[in-house]
């Protein structure tokens, strides 16, 4: 009887060690599911995060076409004025007035020479 006896009470400390680690595992897999309902919550951030990321990278694009576009047009326009003024200067030194002959009476000081002397 005392074999037995000892044989029970040695299963009964084993299950009692198997009580302990069951509910010492149903800890950890509790806390693991728990990180992964964490886990899911900021993988679902990510992905919300990467789709504004997404429209604003698209944003961007159309506004650098958009400014490019409008770039190129002024360019042209630059281009063309630039031609403009060479033109007008080319016809300017071509059409030079000869040197007047200085007149013989002092001259009286105009409003564009007082506006020269002032500014």
């Amino acid at each position: 009887m005392t074999l037995a006896l000892g044989f029970e009470i040695m299963l009964a400390l084993l299950l009692l060690l198997t009580v302990i680690y069951c509910w010492r595992l149903e800890k950890r897999l509790n806390a693991l599911r728990s990180g992964a309902d964490g886990m899911r919550a900021a993988v679902q951030d990510l992905v919300t995060a990467t789709g504004r990321a997404q429209a604003c990278i698209e944003e961007l694009r159309r506004a650098t076409e958009q400014g490019g576009a409008e770039l190129d047009s002024r360019m042209k326009s630059a281009r063309q004025l630039a031609a403009d003024l060479q033109r007008l200067e080319r016809n300017a030194r071509m059409h030079k007035p000869v040197a007047a002959v200085a007149p013989s009476r002092p001259r009286r000081s105009g409003l564009m020479d007082r506006l020269g002397k002032a500014g």
